[in-house]
């Protein structure tokens, strides 16, 4: 079942950053953890992928999260899945941070 965690809280601790540009598409997705039953993984898209890191997201939210809320996977894509009506697709997204194709 795996613990709580408001998305929207993640999301605008995480990629609210000063170096972030907050238009950027970007998601928090729960994937599979065999101790907690799901975690927290990042999807977001970016102009330098060397420029943001699992490392860097976490130190920044460290302070404004407890330590069970902080993604413990990031995954870098050109573009964030979206379905017909524009919306981001929820189900394509997991897929991609839980790492399938």
């Amino acid at each position: 079942m795996g613990l709580p965690k408001p998305c929207s809280i993640l999301d605008s601790v995480c990629f609210d950053r000063p170096d972030r540009r907050a238009s950027s598409p970007r998601d928090i997705a729960p994937v599979p953890d065999e101790q907690w039953g799901e975690t927290v993984a990042a999807v977001l898209t970016v102009e330098d992928p060397a420029a943001i890191t699992l490392e860097g997201v976490r130190a920044y939210a460290a302070g404004q999260l407890a330590r069970y809320k902080l993604p413990r996977r990031l995954k870098l894509v050109p573009a964030v899945p979206r379905n017909t009506s524009g919306k981001l697709d929820k189900v394509s997204i997991r897929s991609l941070a839980d790492g399938e194709d």
